[in-house]
């Protein structure tokens, strides 16, 4: 237990960045400044998440209660949080196989369920606290409407706590099966990264179409639905959901089985996956750092190929996400979730009432209401552009090979313009699936309106990607030993995504002044399109400016 106390604190201590920050406050008055600015940003981008998501809770909360659905709207809160848990626990458990330290961890004494239990657990730790943040707000709400006693704030402690356990145990042992699975093909990380694609695409379709069914009932069962029925509806995909929120909801011995059934199985299920994907850890490891080895050779052939210096970097970036899963997986799944998103809200049936597209082609829609309709594609496909952490590491990536970066015979702008457009390539291949599947599945919508809501996104798009990799550039954390630290420990990704939200109050109030002077919804594109465009050209200009000092001091003291 020892082994396992030490390397759970020493991972955890990465996972969380506590690490750097305390070599900040020892390094003098510049890193304390440093230091604390990182922290107040965090701070600053923890707490406007977490006033939007007070503010929407509070907002819906009331109404669910008046309807006598407070019960249920808790439920939902806390599936939401554990299927975020399972969804992105499987990017990180694929990640442990990654790590540059296990060929020393495992020449170490200590047993591979240790090591594997030894990194695992800081997952465990951080998914934890994050379901804390998110199921905490819902159940203090919850407590103004129902009635609860010191019994339901102990339980809760339990539930939120093991919240992570059932679907990180799940993600653990899936991943070990996805890695098992490449040992005897070649090719391993495509096979890994393909693997990891299906399972998401079907694990969603899944979920909508179980949800589908509720609505495929005739009346007396919609009222047994809704006199107690609802939340085992609605927890059908996930059922450890359904008695996490019994065990919180109900009183008496049926909160009590739930609450007892739950822990039981939280823990029996950690203790499962530790054993089942402990058991072949190493031996996956070692298999997959060998074959990261043996697909990053050269190819003297195919590299003696004549080429601009400017298409060979940003082929060089392209290799470097692809071939590795953890990058290829954080970079470029945004380009699944808005068709994924597309086709669920839009052709699965909901019983009696059909699909959305029939109902929106049966209904029509006004004139007057596209455009707005049009604004908020923009927006989603803005969201889906910016959080891209592809561009926010691109620096970062480099690690302790950037001496290489820097004696290459290229003007660092160029290098820097390279990684620019490799980051806005991203942000298309995001974007652009979402266009294309709202074009094929929502006739109500013209080609011409989906190119102006996707160039307007990918105009917006462009000052963020330009200040993450500004930012990268400015200060790459160059010091990581996997490639998963390399993306989930950055504070440059952390930045970016602070960076979008924060963006967005300028394009709000474009639109809003625009709206408010009454100059129609053409003027209101046009200047969404005149103003970023302005401001991305400024920043690429000083992106190319700094670029020759910025990465000139990159990784020197």
């Amino acid at each position: 237990m020892r082994k396992f106390f030490t390397l759970f604190f020493v991972e955890l201590k990465l996972q969380l960045g506590l690490q750097t920050l305390k070599e900040g406050f020892k390094s003098g008055p510049k890193g304390i400044l440093k230091s604390l600015g990182y922290l107040l940003v965090a701070a600053l981008l923890v707490g406007s998440l977490g006033f939007l998501y007070l503010f929407l809770l509070n907002l819906v909360f009331e109404p669910a209660y008046l309807a006598g659905l407070s019960d249920t709207l808790l439920t939902a809160v806390v599936l939401l949080a554990m299927v975020l848990t399972f969804v992105f626990g499987i990017m990180q458990c694929i990640g442990l196989y990654y790590n540059r330290d296990t060929d020393f961890l495992f020449s170490l004494p200590i047993p591979q369920r240790t090591a594997f239990a030894g990194k695992f657990a800081p997952i465990m730790a951080s998914e934890a606290v994050l379901n804390v943040a998110i199921i905490l707000p819902a159940l203090i709400i919850y407590s103004q409407y129902a009635r609860v006693d010191m019994l339901f704030w102990l339980k809760s402690v339990v539930v939120m706590l093991l919240s992570a356990a059932i679907p990180l145990a799940l993600a653990a042992i899936i991943s070990s099966l996805i890695m098992g699975m490449t040992i005897f093909v070649k090719h391993k990380d495509k096979i890994v990264m393909g693997l990891g694609v299906v399972f998401f695409i079907l694990y969603f379709l899944g979920v909508q179409y179980l949800s589908a069914g509720m609505t495929t009932m005739d009346e007396n069962a919609l009222a047994a639905m809704l006199t107690g029925g609802l939340m085992d509806t609605i927890t059908r995909a996930f059922p450890p959901a359904l008695w996490a929120a019994k065990s919180l909801v109900y009183t008496g011995s049926s909160g009590m089985n739930a609450f007892l059934l739950f822990t039981g199985v939280s823990v029996g299920a950690l203790i499962l996956s530790t054993f089942v994907a402990g058991s072949s850890f190493i031996r996956t490891s070692t298999n997959q750092g060998e074959a990261a080895k043996s697909e990053k050779r050269v190819n003297l052939d195919k590299s003696s190929k004549p080429q601009s210096a400017f298409r060979a970097l940003l082929a060089r970036e392209w290799k470097t996400v692809l071939r590795s899963p953890v990058y290829a997986m954080n970079s470029l799944i945004m380009a699944l979730v808005g068709p994924i998103m597309v086709f669920c809200i839009f052709f699965i049936p909901r019983g009696d009432m059909g699909d959305l597209n029939s109902m929106v082609s049966m209904m029509g829609i006004p004139p007057e209401v596209t455009g707005y309709i049009m604004l908020g594609v923009a927006a989603l496909m803005y969201f889906l552009g910016t959080v891209n952490s592809g561009a926010a590491t691109v620096f970062t990536r480099e690690g302790k090979a950037v001496w290489l970066l820097k004696t290459l015979p290229v003007e660092p702008k160029r290098i820097a313009l390279a990684k620019l457009i490799f980051g806005l390539e991203i942000s298309v291949i995001a974007i652009l699936p979402l266009a294309v599947a709202l074009y094929f599945m929502t006739p109500f919508l013209s080609i011409l309106q989906l190119l102006l809501a996707t160039l307007a996104a990918l105009v917006a798009c462009t000052p963020v990607v330009a200040g993450a990799v500004f930012l990268d550039m400015q200060k790459p954390s160059l010091n990581w030993t996997s490639e998963a630290a390399a993306i989930k420990r950055s504070r440059n990704a952390i930045l970016e995504i602070l960076l979008a939200f924060l963006y967005v109050a300028p394009n709000v109030g474009i639109v809003s002044l625009v709206m408010k002077l009454d100059l129609g919804m053409t003027a209101v594109w046009a200047a969404l399109l005149v103003v970023n465009a302005a401001i991305s050209i400024g920043l690429i200009i000083a992106l190319a400016k700094c670029a020759p000092r910025m990465i000139g001091n990159m990784g020197e003291k």
